[in-house]
This record gives structure tokens, sequence and C-alpha cells, in this order.
């Protein structure tokens, strides 16, 4: 795999205003929806937004009788894609957590003895791949014999070698761009709104002080390469060179052989209270921070002002968002909560799968998650895996830079989904099939397993 170079010929493409495009609907549990109505009227006054709709989880739904919570609020939003004009969605906002909105699980076939070789992972990938190819309704779910029926999203290859790796035909390419407020109550909803709202007039304010339409300053970009992950030391170099065409850059890393670059938690957070508008990271990570980086202790001394960052990271588990079953106690589909492998549950028969809708004694801190759901400070939004992440997952981050260097206008969902469509082209997974490795199946269910926390129509500039 090799950094793709971008080219500078579009570094001028961010200086026009983007034009009112992006059709967003803003999904949310009925009882907080009134409460939604003021930030979608702010949206509608946005230059980039055509138009901005607020609907209920339960409406949408209703409009689907097929599936459980998760396929109906899907089969929901491919009904309003497929509408034409104002009535259509470009990217859809889904407001309220895993206790509150339906997360869908993807199944990947992980060999682990005492899960029956059987892992769940949450997959907001599923909700923004609305449709095939032919553009009727994507449903994850080819195979349907016995359990695999109720295995949403497969992925085999690492425990099964014989079949396909993409045992349920899973598409995989986003006809959306789609974001998640992970919010459990409606009051840290709304403070996510506010939040955003300001984020919108900062770079309205910014472009409205341009000359003859143009954006002014150039945004500013902290590249943080910490850990081992010494594979990708060109790769992130060849990142923060080409951003340059359209953005001021700065790199903190470990491979620096000026120490004073070296990443630590208080040159990340000196960066982000400097005024970057992007950070991307790669290296090692966890639920709690970033190895010899950002940590969760540290997101408190982050402000507000004079901008809060779009934050996309590689690393491990930084975006959790759900439990991991079945591993970790989850409650299935069934209603029967399990505590799950790791406090020693073992399962004589496939598990069955995790309900759409998850306790909040089951929730799980990130740092992704609590970045974006501070009322100051932290992120607008934030990019992250939910499990595991490989090094591969550098071809989401070479080709989300790549969108921003040559449209930094670009909207956080756009950007990100531009990076899922490339990943699919980049890293070859139409032709993966499984080997003696474990890898091949890790390279395909990749882009399953990050997600986008934030509104996806925020943007840098």
């Amino acid at each position: 795999m090799h950094f793709v170079p971008l080219l500078t010929a579009f570094a001028l493409a961010a200086t026009q205003e983007t034009p009112a495009s992006e059709r967003l609907l803003i999904v949310a549990p009925a009882a907080w929806c009134e409460a939604f109505e003021p930030f979608a009227a702010h949206k509608r006054t946005l230059p980039w937004i055509r138009s901005c709709t607020v609907i209920s989880v339960e409406s949408l739904s209703a409009e689907a009788k097929e599936g459980d919570e998760a396929e109906r609020l899907k089969r929901g939003m491919w009904k309003r894609w497929q509408r034409d004009g104002d009535d259509g969605v470009d990217a859809v906002l889904l407001v309220g957590d895993m206790h509150v909105l339906p997360t869908r699980y993807m199944m990947l076939d992980r060999s682990t003895k005492a899960a029956c070789d059987v892992a769940f992972y949450a997959s907001d990938l599923y909700y923004a791949d609305l449709a095939d190819d032919a553009g009727a309704f994507e449903n994850w779910n080819a195979r349907t014999d016995g359990i695999h029926a109720r295995y949403i999203g497969e992925v085999h290859g690492e425990s099964g070698k014989d079949g396909p790796i993409d045992a349920d035909g899973s598409g995989l390419v986003p006809e959306i761009a789609l974001g998640r407020f992970p919010a459990a109550t409606v009051e840290e909803a709304c403070a996510l709104a506010a939040k955003t709202k300001a984020h919108d007039a900062r770079v309205l304010a910014g472009r409205r002080g341009g000359h003859d339409g143009a954006v002014t300053p150039s945004a500013a970009v902290e590249v943080v390469a910490c850990g081992a992950w010494i594979d990708n030391a060109a790769r992130i170099r060849g990142v923060s060179d080409a951003l340059r065409t359209g953005f001021t850059v700065s790199l903190l890393s470990y491979f620096d052989t000026d120490t004073a670059r070296h990443p630590n938690p208080q040159r990340v957070v000196d960066a982000m209270n400097s005024g970057r508008s992007l950070i991307l990271h790669t290296g090692h990570g966890e639920p709690h921070g970033w190895q010899d980086g950002l940590r969760l202790e540290d997101l408190e001394h982050t402000r507000h002002e004079p901008t809060t960052p779009v934050i996309l990271s590689i690393g491990c588990s930084t975006a959790v968002v759900a439990p991991q079953p079945p591993y970790e106690a989850y409650r299935d589909a069934d209603g029967t909560d399990h505590l799950g492998t790791n406090a020693g549950e073992v399962f004589l028969a496939p598990p069955p799968p995790p309900a759409c809708l998850q306790p909040r004694a089951f929730s799980h801190a990130s740092i992704g998650a609590t970045s974006v759901r501070m009322s100051e400070g932290g992120a607008i939004a934030y990019i992250g895996c939910v499990t595991g992440s490989q090094p591969c997952a550098h071809t989401l981050l070479d080709a989300f830079a790549e969108c921003l260097a040559r449209e930094p206008a670009q909207s956080v969902g756009g950007a990100w989904s531009h990076a899922l469509k490339q990943y699919i082209q980049r890293e070859h997974l139409r032709d993966l099939a499984p080997s003696e490795s474990w890898y091949p199946p890790s390279i395909y269910f990749q882009p399953m397993k990050f997600v986008l926390l934030g509104d996806p129509t925020a943007r840098l500039r």
C-alpha cells in the first residue's frame, strides 16, 4: 500500500463559496424532536445547506414494516434518499447513542473458542450504505440460512476459510454522509447542537471575512504521529506535504529528529488550543487515548476558542460507542443479558446477535465520544475506530486528507464518504479472498468499524 499523491492543481478549489447542495435529515427520538427544531432552523440559514428536516426515529421507522429496529430505520432513510428535490437526503445526523437510537452490529468470524468464533462490532456504515449498485435496498444480509439470518454484515475468513470474505454481500459504498451525536439525554444532545451551531457561525464568519467570496485565513492542520507505527512514517509525511497545498500544516512525530516535535499530551492540547481546525492522528490507541498523545483527562484543558477541531484517528478503539459482544456484557436480540466471555461466559452455540438498543449499564467511555460530547472544548467531530485498527486504515486517512486538500470547503461527512469509497478501490476489497492469515478479512471490514461522531455537514472552512 502506498500513499496516493495529491494533485496540487486543486489547491484553490476551496476559495469559492460552497453551493447550497446538502439536504440534511436529522433523526432523533420523538421526545427530542421539538428541542431540535431551532437547530434545524439554524442549519437552513447556512449557504451550504439546501434543506434540513427533523424527523423522529419512530416516524421514519414506521415507513417500513420489515426487520428489526435498525433495519426499519435504514429502510425509512432509503425511502427518503429515493426522493427528488428538497425532500431527498444527502446527509443524515443520528441524534442519540446506543441507549436511545438503534445501533447495527456487524459480525466477524473472529477465532475465539469460547465465543464459537463469533464477534460483533457496532457499524454506522450500515446506515450510510443504503442501496446496492442498482439502487435497491441494501440489507447486508444475503445469507439467511440458520443463525446467519440473524447475523448482519457477516465477514468471514479469519476462522472460516471456505466461503467468500463478504459472506452477506455487503456493498460498503455510502450513498449518504452520516454522523451521530453520541448523546444519552436530550440535554446532552442540545448541548452538542449549540456547540455545532457556534462552530458553524465561526466558519461562516471566516468566509465572510474574505475578499470576493474567498475563504481566509488558511485553515491550520496538526498531524500527530505517535506510538510505534513505523511503517506509516513515510505515508504521514506524504499527507502532511500534500495538505500544505490548501492548509497551514504542523507535524508532531515520534520519528522527527527534533525531540521538540515529538508528540506528548501537552503538545497536542496546545495544538488544539491554538486554532487547529483539523487534527489527524496515526499510532497506537485505546479507549482512554492515544499512546504518547491525547488522553481522556487532557480534554478538560482544551478550549472552545478560537476554533474546535475535527479529529480523525486511525488508532485502535479511540471511538468506542457500544459494548463488543460476545466478549463484553451485552443484551441480545431476544432480551437476554450476557456477562460475556471476558467475564467467563462460554457459548456452546453461536451467540445470539446483540439487540439494537443496549442498556446504559453496558456503556463504555472513549476519548472520541467524550471529546464530541463536551459542551465546550474537545472536538466538533471525531472519526475513529470502535475496536482494533490496522495499518491499512491509513488508506482511509490518506483519502480523507486528499479530499480536503482538493476541496478544503468540503463537509466532514463528504470527505469521509470519499475516503470510504476510495478505500474500497485502493485496498481491492472485491478481490480479497481468505488465506492462512487473519489479515484479509481485517482489511475488508476495516471501514465497517469506523464511526463519524458529530454533524456530517460540519466544515473546516
